[in-house]
């Protein structure tokens, strides 16, 4: 309980008076109101609450062509991926399961390896 004072017309004195403090849901906190239109929640989910590598990622559902390697590596380390180039023209990508994706150095990366990766970072 808080308490704020107020002034009293009659006496000309101050006595306290009780606030209480009301909870309010997370959603309203971070900006989500589920009351919202559909676009505009999604436009909130998207900016405001989405890492920067998860927007990279999202970028690269929708258009997988022209990537490079430094981005594959970057969301491979976020994710939790190894990978190893020992002085090879392909980066190995290893995940914890003990499947790997041999992707050439080149610029810009074929669509098929970023879905191929894709696809295993969504496993």
């Amino acid at each position: 309980m808080k308490y704020t004072w107020r002034h009293t017309k009659a006496a000309g004195t101050l006595e306290p008076r009780t606030v209480h403090q009301t909870r309010v849901h997370f959603s309203v906190v971070r900006g989500i109101h589920h009351s919202l239109p559909l676009d505009r929640r999604y436009y909130q989910r998207y900016y405001y609450l989405m890492s920067t590598r998860e927007k990279t990622l999202e970028k690269m559902r929708n258009n997988p062509n022209g990537w490079s390697i430094d981005t594959l590596k970057a969301l491979a380390g976020h994710f939790g991926v190894t990978y190893r180039q020992n002085g090879t023209s392909h980066v190995v990508f290893v995940w914890s399961g003990g499947r790997t994706l041999p992707v050439p150095f080149r610029r810009p990366i074929k669509a098929i390896y970023m879905k191929k990766f894709i696809a295993l970072l969504e496993e």
